[in-house]
């Protein structure tokens, strides 16, 4: 069964300054072992990149294999030092969480994600991110 996936990113700079990154797709959401996977594709131009994010109780993992990559570690107050790996070369990722929720209902799973982000000295702000899932 498809599922339709929307993740809303509000990245806000050192400035102030807000973009907003949008992107939907349809996948998959399996609940396995406490923990639940939102794993879908996507394309940007010639690359494809498959994604997986696992929601435990005190941790999110975003994982990307493909043209990316990657995985990403958020768990709530720690920071973490992730590396991306793209076709123009490997990016070192620092994060630390503010804040993060769950709501795993019946029809609709979303989670809200607050994080500060940090890339190589070329760019640090904060992230909020909203993963909405209809089930």
């Amino acid at each position: 069964m498809s599922n339709k996936i929307i993740i809303k990113t509000k990245q806000y700079d050192a400035d102030g300054n807000m973009d907003t990154i949008e992107l939907k797709a349809y996948g998959q959401v399996i609940e396995k072992n406490g923990s639940i996977y939102i794993k879908y594709n996507q394309k940007e131009e010639d690359m494809e990149v498959k994604n997986t994010i696992k929601i435990s109780e005190d941790c999110i993992k975003v994982i990307k294999t493909g043209s990316v990559n990657s995985t990403m570690t958020f768990t709530k107050g720690n920071k973490h030092t992730n590396k991306y790996a793209t076709p123009q070369g490997i990016f070192l990722i620092d994060t630390k969480v503010n804040d993060f929720k769950i709501s795993n209902g019946e029809k609709k799973l979303e989670v809200h994600l607050d994080y500060m982000i940090e890339i190589q000295n070329m760019f640090a702000g904060r992230n909020k991110m909203i993963i909405k899932v209809e089930k």
